[in-house]
């Protein structure tokens, strides 16, 4: 723990009408083995029982849990308030239908003991689908020029999210995409961990998926890592393969 009792870690949780979710990503908070940590939730102003849900845990967390609820101007603008009200020396995201593994922050922090130069920390992601394993997810941020690393496992200390500011509010599904390449370019150290950190459950639907590779393929574009033609082909793949499934 730090010196100062702040807390080690923070956790940023954006909602929006979760209500069918987000006890399971409080809960998986709640219940963690590490305790050093604050919890942040940050409502874009739900019209459900997002809220109550939220207010029923406020006594277990005995001061550890902050929310606020108002609008914003999309996914990444919630997570840079959460980010701005942190306090921890890392920050880990995990959005209102994705849960930890209990012991998620004791790995990160025995990660961080081994690897203490490391500015970002992420590790191994379960992938759910209709509520059952689907796959597991490792991903070598060697390659982070060609496939995102999972953002639900990953936690970024909180100096550099001072010095680099916050997220891209310019994009819609990848500003953290966006966000780790240019940490990458920055030279930040990333580490990885083998341990199964988070559990993210697929959803959404197909169109908004296709706008989110295509922007992941423009992320890519924008960074230099392919060029214009690549990009056009690619966008086309995408495209043509969403018309064949209609």
């Amino acid at each position: 723990m730090k010196e100062n009792n702040d807390p080690f870690f923070s956790i940023v949780t954006v909602s929006y009408n979760s209500e069918k979710t987000i006890k399971d990503t409080i809960e998986s908070v709640l219940n963690q083995s590490y305790k050093s940590y604050e919890y942040i939730i940050v409502d874009g102003s739900s019209t459900d029982k997002t809220l109550d849900i939220v207010k029923s845990y406020e006594r277990k967390f005995q001061g550890k849990l902050v929310y606020i609820s108002e609008k914003d101007k999309g996914i990444y603008d919630a997570m840079n308030k959460g980010i701005n009200m942190s306090k921890g020396s890392f920050v880990g995201i995990i959005n209102s239908d994705d849960w930890y593994e209990s012991d998620a922050l004791e790995k990160i922090y025995n990660q961080h003991i081994k690897d203490n130069a490391a500015d970002i920390i992420y590790g191994t992601l379960r992938v759910i689908r209709n509520e059952k394993e689907y796959g597991i997810e490792r991903t070598n941020y060697d390659f982070l020029n060609e496939k995102m690393i999972p953002h639900p496992t990953t936690f970024i200390r909180k100096a550099v999210y001072s010095k680099e500011g916050g997220y891209n509010t310019e994009y819609r599904y990848a500003a953290d995409y966006d966000y780790m390449l240019s940490l990458k370019e920055k030279g930040y150290r990333f580490t990885f961990t083998n341990d199964i950190i988070a559990n993210y459950r697929e959803g959404g639907a197909t169109h908004t998926n296709i706008e989110a590779a295509i922007e992941s393929i423009n992320v890519r574009y924008n960074h230099k890592k392919i060029d214009k033609k690549r990009r056009n082909l690619q966008i086309m793949k995408i495209k043509f393969k969403s018309f064949l499934s209609l």
